[in-house]
């Protein structure tokens, strides 16, 4: 659970950071990309094993104590699409582009590392 925790900090500071740099670009998955290698979502991602919904759902209500909302369900959209969940959509605060902003990704095989979908 700590590289999960970990990795969805790591989204809800891009969101926050891409909130305040470029807020209206909702083609900014080159960005996310490069934030995701920057950051080693690889390793992360190699070290955490099986999620279900109601790991991301419970970090996600944590999160929402101490980030802004709009940042926390910007990454609980990004973090459950790594992982091929369907979540429901978040409560009132869900912005729409939040999920276009994500760059779709894949583990590659060690490699070729991160492929885009």
């Amino acid at each position: 659970m700590v590289a999960l925790e970990k990795l969805f900090r790591l989204e809800v500071q891009f969101h926050r950071q891409l909130r305040s740099v470029v807020p209206h670009d909702p083609d900014t998955g080159g960005l996310h990309t490069s934030y995701a290698l920057q950051c080693g979502y690889e390793v992360l991602l190699r070290s955490i094993g099986s999620v279900t919904a109601a790991d991301i759902d419970s970090l996600g209500d944590r999160l929402l104590l101490i980030a802004d909302p709009r940042d926390v369900h910007a990454a609980r959209d990004c973090v459950s699409q790594l992982f091929g969940l369907a979540l429901p959509p978040a409560p009132s605060l869900r912005r729409p582009e939040s999920v276009a902003r994500c760059a779709p990704m894949t583990l590659g095989s060690a490699s070729s590392g991160w492929a885009k979908t």
